[in-house]
């Protein structure tokens, strides 16, 4: 190997070495950005919704004071709450919402979202450790424990690959 093969051979070494740590932070811990000890609630309307991965997105507008405020919403990745049976018809943007979740840490117009109390009076539940708060209406069962739990053994070795306990391998 020539000496100029050696080099380029080390730059892109190094040049993939320096990313990976850039490239790692694409998927992270919601802790150090929210505040999970505090719990939030502001109503609003939607003024925009991404429902794509890495996270869902909200945008809700609140008439907090004198001037309305902006309010940007993160909640979890679409596989994740489809697992939960929620579907981007559920929160669309014109709807008037109450929401809860995790305040940010730095910037005091985000929030992790956790729950949201809709027009017609039923409660989203966006994950499988959020308890309603408003209502025992809610949208967003964690269905895994079911699967895990499957006694007539129908449902093979796909109850083994589920995230939470109960399956037998």
């Amino acid at each position: 190997m020539s000496l100029s093969a050696q080099a380029f051979g080390r730059s892109i070494a190094v040049t993939v070495a320096m990313a990976l740590p850039a490239l790692s932070g694409a998927h992270h811990a919601t802790a150090p950005t929210f505040d999970q000890g505090q719990i939030v609630e502001v109503t609003g309307e939607i003024t925009d919704v991404r429902w794509r991965n890495p996270h869902i997105t909200l945008t809700l507008r609140a008439d907090e004071g004198a001037e309305p405020r902006e309010w940007h919403i993160e909640a979890n990745s679409v596989s994740v709450l489809s697992r939960y049976g929620l579907t981007r018809d559920l929160v669309a943007p014109g709807s008037n919402v109450r929401v809860a979740g995790n305040p940010g840490r730095q910037d005091p117009r985000i929030m992790w979202l956790t729950n949201v109390l809709l027009e017609d009076g039923r409660e989203v539940l966006f994950g499988s450790n959020y308890l309603p708060r408003w209502t025992q209406d809610t949208i967003g069962a964690d269905n895994r424990g079911a699967i895990t739990a499957d006694p007539t053994g129908a449902l093979g070795l796909f109850r083994v690959w589920t995230s939470i306990g109960g399956g037998r391998a």
